[in-house]
């Protein structure tokens, strides 16, 4: 289970902080504030919510992870 929850959220943002630091522009701007809009939120509280519209389970809870989690990585 850990490794389910860690290994997206890592992949989905050193792609996009990969992608933002090599193109700059649009390509950095768009990935960055999307990430001030996300990292703005308590982590916890977020997945929460995102866990809600998904609905629950381990499915719910991975999906959840990896739409909140990336912040970490790509910031």
């Amino acid at each position: 289970m850990a490794v389910l929850a860690i290994f997206p959220p890592f992949v989905i943002g050193s792609a996009l902080g990969l992608v933002a630091g090599y193109f700059g522009g649009i390509a950095d701007y768009l990935p960055m504030r999307l990430l001030d809009v996300t990292g703005s939120f308590p982590y916890f509280i977020l997945i929460l919510a995102v866990i809600s519209v998904i609905g629950p389970g381990l499915s719910g809870f991975f999906i959840s992870v990896a739409a909140v989690g990336w912040v970490n990585y790509a910031g």
